[in-house]
């Protein structure tokens, strides 16, 4: 089980990047836990626990985001834990 966090950079905030993610998550990887977040800095956050295959399928949904959003950087910090921290995948304040 892998731990990936993404911080996302760009036009980012304000275009429904959360609910999109919440969307993503639930529709094509719902086997995935954690959450979804706006930063203080502009940059929106992913925490998410899984397996590698659809880690990497949110990774290509962060590339591109939805439709309003304008993707410049996706930072990617990525580690095997041993137990999940997180029931749910969750917006967060």
């Amino acid at each position: 089980m892998y731990r990936w966090r993404f911080l996302i950079s760009g036009a980012v905030q304000g275009v429904g990047f959360r609910f999109a993610t919440y969307r993503f998550v639930l529709t094509y990887t719902p086997k995935l836990k954690g959450h979804v977040r706006n930063t203080k800095d502009g940059l929106v956050e992913i925490v998410a626990e899984g397996d590698t295959i659809d880690l990497q399928k949110l990774h290509e949904f962060a590339l591109q985001g939805p439709t309003h959003s304008q993707v410049e950087g996706v930072e990617v910090e990525k580690e095997e834990i041993k137990k999940a921290n997180y029931k749910d995948f969750l917006i967060k304040d």
